[in-house]
């Protein structure tokens, strides 16, 4: 059994300047209802991202975005790099990322 107590003190993590207190955020908002950007801005945000990042080669990788899950597609050269092309689709504003990328053999 674990008995540890988690307590939360806002000063010792400097949130006193903030005008809310980030432990008592509702973190359960629906996707649905929230505004988000067109599926073009997104595309261009995805492409944005994989164009900057260090981590993946954007040339090797082609995304499609409908409704604002984006697909993406091609040949990455390992795991690392595909959970990167992952994660840059998500900086991007997609709200779900499809991943068909396939690793080099």
């Amino acid at each position: 059994r674990n008995y540890l107590d988690v307590g939360y003190d806002s000063v010792s993590y400097g949130y006193d300047f903030y005008d809310w207190d980030p432990t008592l955020y509702d973190y359960d908002f629906d996707i649905e209802t929230t505004q988000r950007k067109s599926d073009q801005v997104i595309l261009d945000d995805i492409r944005s991202e994989l164009f900057w990042s260090p981590w993946v080669d954007s040339d090797q990788v082609k995304v499609k975005v409908d409704d604002g899950i984006a697909t993406l597609t091609g040949e990455v050269d390992d795991w690392s790099e595909r959970e990167a092309a992952t994660e840059n689709a998500m900086e991007g504003g997609a709200i779900k990322v499809v991943n068909k990328l396939d690793l080099k053999d």
